[in-house]
């Protein structure tokens, strides 16, 4: 509008002329135009690489969070078999206590062979030997008295018959003693004849404890 309104000529050749004026705005507000327009360009360049990535990089990313989803099926895939693994490593373990706990009935058991004539030699108290034994076998046969058909507890219990019965003919033995151990014997096959129950086989148990409180000398 400012050089519209110039007129003529003359007014453009006085260099304090508002024409002149005008135009030195202009020129002004062209060239900051342009160096803002250059800035913007230079920005766009700068960030130019980044922009023709972004495609390329959605994918990437998709392509990552797919194998992200893939793995955490793996992980709960590999929570899945550790416990699977925990289990059998616990049933293993419990097996294993539950064997070991069957071993040291059998040698609490075997013990009492060890009550012979060169035994009697040597031991003064052959009674009270005979009492501790029994007293471990009654300890060891409760500690396994949830498993009461397992095969070595029979097996157990037969050995323990017979070896009442033959340490029954034994001179320490008093004559009350002698017809307690081969009460208890006698017991103990017809319960292993007849079968187990968690019942009955309390009943033994409190049995052969009370027996074993009888033959503790007074």
């Amino acid at each position: 509008h400012e050089i519209a309104q110039c007129g003529s000529r003359n007014w453009l050749s006085q260099p304090s002329s508002p024409c002149m004026g005008g135009i030195r705005r202009l020129k002004v507000k062209t060239k900051e135009a342009k160096k803002n327009a250059d800035k913007v360009k230079a920005e766009m360049e700068k960030y130019e690489p980044q922009l023709k990535a972004l495609p390329e990089l959605i994918i990437q990313v998709g392509g990552f969070e797919e194998k992200i989803t893939k793995q955490e099926k793996r992980i709960g895939s590999l929570d899945s078999q550790y416990t699977e693994i925990e289990k059998k490593a616990t049933k293993a373990e419990t097996e294993s206590l539950n064997t070991q706990k069957l071993l040291t009935l059998i040698n609490s058991v075997f013990k009492l062979k060890d009550i012979d004539g060169n035994f009697l030699i040597y031991n003064k108290e052959p009674l009270n030997t005979l009492v501790k034994y029994l007293e471990d076998i009654h300890i060891e046969l409760t500690r396994v008295k949830a498993d009461y058909n397992n095969a070595i507890i029979k097996d157990s219990l037969r050995q323990l018959a017979m070896r009442l019965y033959l340490l029954s003919y034994y001179a320490f033995v008093s004559k009350d003693n002698i017809k307690q151990l081969n009460q208890m014997s006698l017991s103990i096959t017809e319960r292993l004849e007849s079968g187990f129950s968690e019942t009955s086989f309390q009943l033994f148990l409190d049995e052969l404890n009370s027996m074993i409180s009888n033959l503790k000398p007074s």
